[in-house]
């Protein structure tokens, strides 16, 4: 789905895919209130409302790359940081609404909150860079034989380049794994708790601390990259490896309440930062007209390692009755995840020429003339 994400935001505005995403996002999470069946639950929810949320979600990613040049870490790190404010904040609000309204009420609320989310999409106004790189992939298209032909094969092509370039291969192999590893322990770790012996309201207590700072997290990882402190590939090795490190001990720490509080600390402030570098290390490996595609790869690589790593830890966790040992093969996941960010780095030979700035003083300074809107044209077909 994350290259279907990416020919969406290719042929069409940010603003655009984002509010169709949101619409669809809503009416899946809507519809599900009114299914009897839970089959017809998974595919209304799940596979409706995540496709609307994943379509949005790479909208959000790419429309930051198009808005900001040196800031771009910083100004990710930021909207990113919503995520993990957001599980702080509606993590105990739904349960509490759990026990004012049925299940149908529950899933009219999430509707109604996702449709916020349209509102805020509205907002994504098309940046002159984004602007000026659509017009001129337009002109470039209608230059040649059948513009939809060769708008096909231009992104078949782009996606063979990609497929070549070692470093972003490696980089995706690190993603799936880290992140393997990463929703082991954030899908898990709720159980985890309870089968020590922790109570539920404890275990709220822990999910929201993971979430506040998963939010802190990724504005102070950020502002490290934004300030040239530290690379994207140094900074998503070290949170990788810390998380990899703290999980895998974790079942020696784990007894007490107090241990599995650090653990929720040391897990939320390096367990997500990947989505407040993923723009700037993606920028390191291919050029800013690719980026919409290769964020589209790599959130759909997350949700494979998403859709997989979880379901099979719960396999071998109810085989062997040991919640321990999820826990060690996440830690070994991440520790792996971050060995892979270093060598990916270390295949890659356009270090001082590919960075965020060059990227983009180099596409703005195109001569490419824009057509004005005329009054009753929407700007958004002027990215399209």
């Amino acid at each position: 789905m994350g290259v279907c994400d990416g020919l969406l935001i290719r042929r069409y505005s940010c603003r655009l895919v984002a509010v169709a995403g949101g619409l669809l996002m809503t009416i899946g999470m809507f519809v599900s209130a009114f299914m009897t069946s839970l089959d017809w639950i998974i595919f209304t929810f799940g596979v409706v409302g995540g496709l609307g949320s994943g379509i949005q979600y790479t909208a959000l990613f790419v429309a930051i790359g198009y808005n900001f040049e040196r800031n771009v870490n910083l100004a990710l790190g930021f909207a990113i940081s919503g995520v993990g404010i957001g599980t702080f904040v509606f993590t105990p609000l739904f349960a509490y609404l759990m026990t004012v309204f049925p299940l149908e009420g529950l899933f009219i609320c999430l509707a109604g909150f996702s449709l916020q989310s349209v509102v805020a999409s509205v907002m994504f106004f098309p940046s002159f860079l984004e602007i000026k790189h659509k017009t001129k992939s337009r002109i470039v298209n209608k230059e040649r034989k059948g513009a939809d032909d060769d708008t096909q094969m231009s992104f078949c092509k782009t996606l063979e380049q990609m497929f070549k370039t070692v470093p972003f291969l490696i980089l995706l192999l690190s993603t799936f794994v880290a992140n393997f590893g990463t929703y082991i322990v954030y899908i898990h770790f709720a159980n985890y708790t309870t089968h020590k012996g922790t109570s539920a309201m404890e275990t709220a207590l822990l999910l929201s601390v993971i979430g506040l700072c998963f939010g802190l997290s990724r504005i102070l990882a950020g502002l490290l990259c934004n300030s040239k402190a530290i690379d994207e590939p140094i900074l998503l090795f070290s949170t990788y490896a810390i998380s990899g490190v703290s999980s895998l001990l974790l079942p020696t720490y784990s007894d007490t309440f107090t241990g599995q509080f650090v653990f929720a600390v040391i897990f939320g402030l390096y367990g997500g930062c990947l989505y407040a570098v993923i723009n700037g290390i993606t920028l390191r490996y291919l050029p800013l007209r690719d980026l919409g595609t290769a964020v589209g790869i790599e959130l759909a690589v997350v949700g494979i390692a998403i859709m997989t790593g979880p379901p099979a830890i719960g396999l071998i966790i109810d085989a062997t009755r040991n919640y321990d040992i999820g826990l060690v093969i996440a830690g070994l996941c991440l520790l792996l995840g971050a060995v892979l960010t270093l060598v990916a780095e270390s295949c890659n030979n356009k270090r001082p020429q590919n960075n965020i700035t060059s990227l983009n003083t180099e596409l703005a300074s195109l001569t490419v003339d824009i057509p004005a809107p005329s009054e009753d044209t929407d700007i958004c077909e002027h990215t399209i």
